[in-house]
């Protein structure tokens, strides 16, 4: 059997009347996300979308964050080679499935000293999580448009997928984040 990284349980829209002259789609879809990969974090992605607070990092000091950023090299954990040297020089790749990435900074500084942690408030949560049945909502009103129109389209032909990896739970979550920016 197959493993699916997301199932969409309920999808419907319906002409609403609005003062755009088109009109409006009132949408709602019901869905479940399993992470299915070795490393989980799309079924978080979502969580974090249902919460009326969110973590975030911000920058107070934008010449410090210049110097970390022009400062910042990605090596490869094992070897302490820089992984972007080896991609320019075409260097032939080894047989790991996986390259464990370490960043280092060569003017000495830690993320910690340039990124504040914080939180923002979710000002345009459409998802909702409900706990009991292990699932997630998403209900809104969106203005009918040809962009509206094809993302539900495109949210048709992936509930149609029979069993969708974790890149197609990733376009469900973009499809459903564009939505999100036509909102009636």
């Amino acid at each position: 059997m197959s493993k699916k990284s997301f199932e969409i349980l309920h999808f419907s829209y319906r002409h609403w009347t609005s003062f755009h002259e088109e009109g409006c789609y009132r949408l709602n879809i019901v869905f479940r996300i399993w992470d299915i990969e070795e490393y989980e974090y799309m079924k978080q992605r979502f969580l974090d979308e249902c919460e009326e607070w969110k973590k975030t990092e911000i920058v107070t000091d934008m010449d410090l964050y210049e110097k970390y950023k022009n400062g910042l090299r990605m090596l490869d954990a094992d070897t302490g080679r820089s992984l972007l040297d080896d991609f320019k020089e075409g260097r032939e790749k080894d047989d790991r499935k996986f390259i464990p990435i370490k960043f280092v900074n060569d003017n000495g500084l830690e993320r910690e000293d340039v990124y504040t942690k914080g939180y923002t408030e979710n000002w345009n949560s459409m998802f909702k999580y409900h706990k009991k049945f292990d699932c997630f909502q998403f209900y809104e009103y969106f203005k009918i448009n040809s962009i509206t129109k094809g993302i539900i389209e495109y949210i048709k032909e992936l509930q149609q997928i029979e069993n969708p990896d974790t890149y197609y739970s990733e376009q469900l979550y973009y499809a459903l984040k564009s939505l999100e920016n036509w909102w009636d």
